[in-house]
């Protein structure tokens, strides 16, 4: 008997497989014309062109130009016009696909390819019992650029006017004048987000990644930020002077990737304090596969890049292996284990479902 969400078992399967396979390809070449930003120099054409002419305005080889096209109009993204000679974006896909900040599904194609190219040999080995336990993080380069590519149109346009107003008496706290700790900050777009929205509070970024943390400050001086700061450190072994010196901690796309995460936590529980105020921000899932084929529509997507690079990450690390897909119920669990009391969850707001927000406190 199939289970719900899947398609007839007695049937054809050739059909679903072909077209599976078919977007698979599809979505490679979306990633290589995002990447060389073939979208973006389609969307300022204002009217069908030749592939020489698109050749020449992206200043790239005739040729090249011309195959990448054929897989585009035939996966029905780049479209042609009647002479079957030239070729337009249609401006209801522009905003998907280029490398504006509001639409990120190209970006995501990008991101799974490049995850794909560094690290899919060594995750293949580390499925053997004779082979690796998992990954390293210079397994992946160019990730964390990557990875805050997903979340920075959220965070600049979301987290401070969307996110944070949830809960009243934080927002309160944040434009009276707080200390607050962005733990796995990355390239600072967080960090720098608060920093903005609240100039009375000081937001402190930490990441144990030194490009992130260099980047992190790039950022916050090019936007002029006074009340931010970064320092390099580990989740698990936060500074000693650090106990009750911050009233609120926030986590974005981090938990689900710590190797360790009930000592994590217990740090956290240190440097905040009775009464601190904790929001981690993961991927939005179900802990039992079952109740991820119709619930999440990103199901796929997260599943995958967990395999690529979260799982293996925290398997390498000697972790205990959460994933991206370790879901809502198996975050509580660890939350309120770990001595906080979970005041309010649910699917973030603006984030096309793939957020799912844990809001809480100290107990």
């Amino acid at each position: 008997m199939a289970s719900k969400g899947e398609t007839d078992l007695s049937g054809d399967f050739g059909p679903q497989i072909e077209e599976i396979i078919q977007h698979g390809f599809a979505s490679v070449m979306i990633a290589m014309g995002y990447d060389l930003g073939l979208f973006d120099v389609m969307a300022e054409l204002s009217e069908p062109k030749s592939s020489e002419e698109i050749a020449a305005a992206a200043g790239m080889k005739e040729r090249y130009i011309r195959e990448w096209l054929g897989v585009m109009v035939t996966a029905k993204v780049v479209s042609i016009d009647a002479t079957g000679n030239k070729f337009f974006l249609p401006a209801n896909r522009v905003p998907y696909l280029t490398k504006g900040v509001s639409g990120m599904m190209a970006h995501e194609a990008s991101f799974m390819v490049n995850l794909t190219k560094n690290a899919f040999d060594k995750v293949k080995a580390s499925f053997l019992e004779a082979g690796p336990p998992g990954t390293s993080y210079d397994d992946y380069p160019g990730k964390f650029e990557l990875t805050a590519k997903f979340g920075e149109h959220w965070m600049k346009n979301h987290l401070a006017s969307s996110f944070i107003p949830l809960f009243p008496e934080l927002k309160t706290q944040l434009e009276s004048g707080i200390k607050v700790i962005d733990l796995g900050c990355g390239m600072g777009v967080s960090t720098c987000a608060l920093a903005k929205a609240f100039p009375k509070s000081t937001i402190h970024g930490v990441d144990f990644v030194d490009i992130n943390f260099q980047g992190a400050k790039k950022q916050a001086k090019e936007e002029s930020l006074k009340n931010c700061k970064f320092s390099a450190g580990d989740i698990s072994n936060l500074p000693d002077d650090w106990s009750g010196h911050f009233q609120y901690a926030f986590m974005n796309n981090v938990f689900h990737d710590l190797a360790h995460p009930m000592t994590c936590l217990a740090e956290i529980k240190r440097i905040l304090g009775p009464g601190g105020l904790l929001s981690i921000i993961d991927c939005h899932g179900y802990s039992a596969i079952k109740d991820n084929i119709d619930r999440v529509p990103a199901a796929v997507n997260l599943y995958s890049a967990s395999l690529l690079a979260c799982l293996p990450l925290s398997l390498g690390a000697g972790g205990v292996g959460l994933g991206a897909m370790c879901g809502v119920e198996k975050i509580k669990e660890v939350v309120t284990s770990a001595g906080f009391e979970m005041l309010q969850s649910g699917v973030a707001p603006e984030c096309r479902s793939y957020k799912h927000y844990f809001h809480c406190k100290v107990a």
